[in-house]
């Protein structure tokens, strides 16, 4: 899963459509808030990674549910953007920000790992702590379900076929860029092409709010701890 830096309130940007705007601490309706999560995030589901290419198929997800903290519905700072599927499986299930790993406040790409079948699972090299906290993670999306599994399996596939193009100068990188821009699943491109660095450089830069300071420059852009010194590092 992507670690991403969201903008802070009172901050200025400019939209895909060439506005100016400046980040609200609240919005009274949640889809004033989509177009300016969508120029922050990409258009991506914060959780799966699913690419969704248009952005009224976003929808504005909020961290801790409005049916058990209704004063946090027009926050900026509990916004982050899912998919259908992932707001579904989340609803209103409890969350407690201390005891799980979210892709704005830990990284989520150390968090956890991925396999060609479609799997995914907490990185056993973490501490026992972050651990189970990005298995709250996994367990609160239900990410392990068969549906992603699939989805996961197939952008592998293709992300292995892509190496093998890219590898043999088949494809450049500019063309390799937008597959997976096209496709999404930025965690599984950052895996299958963890030798080429200058792949892995473009997508931290290439994808909008990915967290640069995740990742170590000087070694082929493997994941950092966010948080050091922490009780969970990650």
């Amino acid at each position: 899963m992507r670690p991403v830096v969201k903008w802070t309130e009172n901050s200025q940007h400019t939209l895909d459509d060439g506005n100016e705007i400046i980040v609200q601490k609240e919005y009274k309706y949640n889809k004033k808030s989509r177009p300016v999560l969508c120029a922050n995030l990409g258009l991506y589901c914060s959780y799966c990674e699913n690419s969704l290419h248009e952005q009224d198929a976003m929808e504005v997800e909020h961290i801790i549910p409005v049916s058990r903290k209704q004063e946090l519905e027009e926050r900026w700072d509990n916004y982050l953007l899912a998919c259908s599927p992932c707001n579904k499986h989340k609803s209103s299930k409890r969350v407690i920000l201390k005891d799980i790993h979210l892709p704005h406040q830990n990284n989520t790409y150390k968090s956890l790992v991925y396999n060609e079948a479609g799997g995914i699972s907490p990185n056993k090299n973490m501490t026992a702590t972050s651990i189970r906290h990005a298995n709250n993670l996994i367990n609160l999306l239900s990410l392990d379900n068969p549906s992603k599994h699939d989805m996961r399996r197939h952008t592998w596939e293709m992300a292995i076929d892509a190496l093998e193009d890219y590898s043999s100068h088949r494809v450049n990188i500019n063309l390799l860029m937008n597959l997976i821009r096209s496709r999404g699943n930025w965690s599984i491109w950052f895996t299958v092409f963890k030798d080429h660095k200058e792949v892995r450089e473009r997508l931290i830069k290439d994808f909008p709010g990915t967290a640069e300071d995740c990742f170590d420059e000087n070694n082929h852009y493997e994941p950092l701890d966010r948080n050091p010194g922490k009780t969970d590092p990650v």
